[in-house]
C-alpha cells in the first residue's frame, strides 16, 4: 500500500471572538470601533468525509456547543446527549441504536486533543461511500472505548468495538488514506493508567475482528507503540501523510530522568514503517506540542515544544532533508531565547514560526513576576536566518493580543500601569537615553464599573477610546496627545510617529479564549 493521506472527520478550532462596540464619546469627541481579530479556521482536510447531516443533531446545537463555548471538556450521559433530536429519520434511526448500545452509566467524551468537536463523528471508513458513525466514550467502568456504527439495510447496527482495557483515557485519535482509494486507518493514542504507559494503536478496518464475551466484534491492533506525543502530517510536500513520535525511556520513576526520542513512520494498511529516528537528549523535562508542515517557503519539517523548568520552555525545529531530520532551531546563528512553548503559524502564511520571549527593555532589575515580556515569532528562511513576521504582548487573564504596530519596532517598552483598571501601558523607548516615555495605555473596566471610570476620565481630562467588549468587560486606551516636554527634536519626532498608530490601534487588538 502506499503512504497515508491524512482523512480527518474534521479540523475546525473554536474560538471566541470579542465583540465590537464604539460611539462612545470621549473628551475629544472621537470614538473608534474594532473588530477582533478572528482566530483562523485550522482547516487542512484532504477530503471532507463528515458531511453537513452531522451538524443537524439537536445534541450538537443544545449540548456539545455550549459546553465547549464554557471551556469544558465535553462528557455527558447518552441520556442528556440524545434527547429528542429534530433531524431526519436517518438521525432519529443512529441516536437511537447508540443509546440503545451505549451502556447505562456511560458517558460521551472527546479524546484530549482531537481536531473534531463531537463524540459521535460521520465518516465512511470502508470505501462503500456510505458514512459510518464513530462514538467514543467511557463505559460504565469509566474506561475508554470506541464503538462504530454501520447503516444497513434496517438501520443503523453496531458494526466493531475498539478498546483497550489498560486505558485511562483517549488522548489522540486520527483517520488517515493509505491506500489513496478511501481506505483508512484509524490511529488511537490510549492514556495508560496507573504504571502502564501511554499506547498509540494502528487500527486496519481490512483486519479481521473477533468475537469478545458478550459477542461483540472485536478490532484488535495491527501495531501498538509506547508513546508521548504523536501527530500526522505532510513532511515532503508531496500529499502523502506521515506519522511522527515522541518516544520515551526512564520515566516510570519519579527520580527518573526520562529520556526522549523522535521518530517519523510512512503509514500503511498492515503496519507502520520506520523512516527516520533520532534522540532528543537533555532537551526538556516533557514535551507538550509536536507539528509537521512547512517551515519555510520551500521546505518541510517537525517543530516541537517542550518544558524545561517552571518558567521556562524550549522550542526544536527539524528540516526533513535528504531523507533526514536536520536540526535547524536553535542553530549557531540564533540561539534558543525565552520560549512559551507555543509555535504555530501565527501569520496564516501556511509556514510555521518559532516563539521567542524577550524582557521589554528598560526594566531588567524588576522581579521575574512583575516583568513584562515582549512575544516575537521568527521564521526560517530555508538556509541560515530567522526574520520576525510577528509581535505581540499577550495578557493571560484576559487572552487579550495586541499586535505591535511596525512603526514601533525597537522604539517602544511595556509597563505595568497603576492607574484603576489599567491593564497594559506601552511607553516610548529612548534606547540611546536609556528612558522612557507614556505613549498610550489600556485599561479593562467591568460593565457594572463603567459609569464611575467614564466620569473619572473625564474629570480628569484623560482622553479615551472604547475599542471592544468581551465577557462583561469593557475594552478602553487613551494615548497621549504630543510628545512629552524634554525629548530631543528626534525624540519628539519619533514619539509623534507612534502616535500615528492612533486611528488604527483597534484593529491590533483581538481575544482568543482558550478552549
Amino acid at each position: 500500500m502506499g503512504p497515508g493521506r491524512e482523512s480527518d472527520s474534521s479540523n475546525s478550532s473554536n474560538s471566541s471572538n470579542s465583540s465590537n462596540s464604539s460611539n462612545n464619546s470621549d473628551s475629544r469627541d472621537s470614538s473608534h470601533s474594532s473588530n477582533g481579530s478572528d482566530r483562523r479556521d485550522n482547516c487542512a482536510n484532504k477530503r471532507s468525509i463528515a458531511g453537513g447531516a452531522l451538524r443537524s443533531f439537536l445534541f450538537l446545537t443544545v449540548f456539545i456547543i455550549p459546553l465547549l463555548l464554557a471551556g469544558c471538556r465535553y462528557t455527558a450521559a447518552p441520556a442528556d446527549l440524545l434527547r429528542k433530536p429534530d433531524a431526519s429519520a436517518d438521525h432519529l434511526e443512529l441516536t437511537a441504536a447508540v443509546k440503545d448500545v451505549l451502556p447505562e452509566y456511560s458517558k460521551l467524551m472527546l479524546p484530549n486533543k482531537d481536531d473534531f468537536k463531537d463524540a459521535i463523528r460521520l465518516l465512511d471508513i470502508d470505501g462503500d461511500r456510505k458514512d459510518e458513525a464513530v462514538v467514543t466514550f467511557f463505559n460504565e467502568y469509566s474506561i475508554p472505548q470506541i464503538v462504530i456504527f454501520k447503516q444497513t439495510g434496517s438501520g443503523w447496527k453496531q458494526w466493531l468495538l475498539v478498546e483497550q482495557p489498560l486505558a485511562r483515557d483517549i488522548g489522540w485519535l486520527k483517520f488517515v488514506d493509505v491506500g489513496g482509494e478511501d481506505e483508512l486507518v484509524m490511529l488511537v493514542g490510549w492514556v495508560g493508567s496507573f504504571d502502564n504507559p501511554n499506547v498509540l494503536e494502528h487500527y486496519s478496518f481490512q483486519a479481521q475482528a473477533e468475537r469478545d464475551d458478550n459477542g461483540n466484534l472485536v478490532l484488535r491492533p495491527v501495531e501498538s507503540i509506547p508513546y508521548e506525543l504523536a501527530e500526522t502530517g505532510d513532511l515532503e510536500g508531496n500529499g502523502d501523510i506521515e506519522l511522527a513520535l515522541i518516544t520515551s525511556t526512564g520515566n516510570g520513576g519519579e527520580l527518573v530522568v526520562p529520556k526522549y526520542s523522535l521518530a517519523v513512520y510512512t503509514l500503511q494498511e498492515n503496519g507502520m514503517t520506520k523512516k527516520a529516528s533520532m534522540e532528543l537528549a537533555d532537551t526538556a523535562s516533557a514535551f507538550q506540542s509536536l507539528k509537521i508542515g512547512r517551515i519555510s517557503e520551500s521546505g518541510y519539517g517537525i517543530v516541537i515544544d517542550g518544558i524545561t523548568g517552571a518558567h521556562s520552555s524550549v522550542t526544536l525545529m527539524f528540516a526533513w532533508e535528504n531523507r533526514k531530520l536536520l536540526l535547524v532551531y536553535p542553530s549557531r546563528s540564533l540561539q534558543a531565547g525565552m520560549s512559551r512553548a507555543s509555535s504555530q503559524d501565527v501569520n496564516d502564511d501556511g509556514i510555521l514560526e518559532v516563539e521567542q520571549r524577550i524582557e521589554a527593555p528598560g526594566y531588567m532589575d524588576t522581579p521575574y513576576s512583575e516583568m513584562q515580556w515582549i512575544n516575537i515569532w521568527l521564521q526560517w528562511d530555508g538556509e541560515k536566518s530567522f526574520h520576525p513576521v510577528k509581535t505581540r504582548y499577550e495578557d493571560y487573564v484576559y487572552d487579550l493580543k495586541i499586535d505591535i504596530p511596525d512603526s514601533w519596532q525597537n522604539r517602544y517598552t511595556l509597563k505595568k500601569p497603576t492607574a484603576p483598571y489599567g491593564l497594559i501601558s506601552f511607553e516610548y523607548w529612548d534606547a540611546m537615553e536609556q528612558a522612557s516615555y507614556d505613549l498610550a495605555t489600556v485599561y479593562v473596566v467591568p460593565q457594572k464599573k463603567w459609569t464611575t471610570a467614564a466620569a473619572y476620565w473625564k474629570s480628569g481630562g484623560i482622553p479615551y477610546h472604547q475599542v471592544m467588549t468581551d465577557s462583561g468587560n469593557i475594552f478602553v486606551v487613551s494615548f497621549q496627545t504630543a510628545p512629552p516636554e524634554g525629548l530631543s527634536e528626534a525624540g519628539a519626532k519619533a514619539f509623534g510617529e507612534l502616535l500615528e498608530a492612533e486611528k488604527d490601534f483597534p484593529s491590533y487588538l483581538s481575544i482568543e479564549h482558550m478552549e
